[in-house]
């Protein structure tokens, strides 16, 4: 690499650590809960920072969406979200039959060591147990069970995971 090509490259690469440093500071500040060696890579969009609680060790990617403007998201530790994943706490109440449909909210709980990969969404009032996978796009509607895979439209069982220790981190 030529001298210059060298130096642009540290340049860009001391501007990335710098970015997600200087979100860190933010997203602690601005959380309710943002645990030690926890990463935001990118922007990412969030409704009602005060009910969101993020654990130790996350990674949460460019583009995720928490929406936690009708009840809490708490993420456990060791927790990784995939770009452009959505977590809502809040919905339409599909019973309601006026014409301006009644909102409601319900508490989102990931617990540790989940991996949610890109675009799965996470609705209302799920439960995604500790060491669970949520496969690239799936819809969860319902709890998953610890150390399960699931995946599709909506998401199903798709296999059991081996149970692992947690990092010593």
């Amino acid at each position: 690499m030529n001298p210059i090509g060298w130096i642009l490259t540290k340049i860009y690469n001391l501007y990335r650590f710098l970015k997600i440093e200087i979100l860190t500071i933010f997203f602690s500040l601005v959380f309710r809960k943002f645990g030690r060696g926890t990463k935001v890579n990118g922007g990412i969009t969030f409704y009602c920072p005060e009910n969101i609680e993020i654990g130790r060790k996350c990674t949460i990617n460019i583009g995720a969406m928490l929406n936690a403007s009708k009840a809490q998201i708490i993420i456990g530790d060791h927790v990784r979200i995939s770009p452009y994943v959505m977590i809502n706490t809040a919905g339409l109440d599909r019973t309601d039959r006026s014409a301006t449909k009644r909102h409601f909210g319900k508490k989102v709980i990931i617990e540790d060591n989940v991996w949610i990969q890109t675009n799965a969404i996470i609705s209302p009032g799920v439960t995604l147990g500790k060491g669970s996978e949520i496969g690239a796009g799936a819809v969860v509607t319902k709890d998953v069970e610890p150390y399960t895979f699931v995946v599709g439209v909506p998401a199903k069982f798709k296999s059991k995971l081996p149970q692992t220790s947690p990092s010593r981190n």
